[in-house]
């Protein structure tokens, strides 16, 4: 997320958005059971034959999410639609006016839970 912030030509009112944004939204922690969900969830994608190395950051999000069961919410859909369980949200994401700072990174907008 920071990184979208850094790429940004104003990095003062890229930071200070950044910061509003972030106090709106809950911080879920990285815990030993996502952990072993995305173990699983490689494994279980390799067993198939789907790539799994090139798309790391993409399965610990994916683990996240469906370990707190939480929609996946992004434009990269393509690296997701093969994850068994998990829910896929893209519409919201044409619908913020702010798009180009909070969106430069594609985990800015990691997870929704509007099911």
């Amino acid at each position: 997320m920071r990184q979208g912030v850094l790429r940004s030509p104003n990095l003062k009112e890229a930071h200070a958005k950044f910061q509003a944004f972030r106090k709106t939204i809950p911080i879920l922690p990285f815990s030993l059971t996502c952990a072993k969900r995305c173990a699983m969830l490689r494994e279980q994608l390799k067993h198939e034959g789907k790539r799994v190395k090139a798309r790391a950051l993409d399965l610990i999000n994916a683990a996240m999410a469906l370990e707190h069961d939480l929609s996946r919410v992004t434009r990269n859909v393509e690296d997701y639609q093969d994850i068994s369980g998990l829910h896929i949200e893209t519409g919201i994401l044409n619908r913020y006016k702010e798009r180009r700072l909070l969106m430069r990174s594609p985990s800015v907008w990691w997870f929704s839970n509007f099911r």
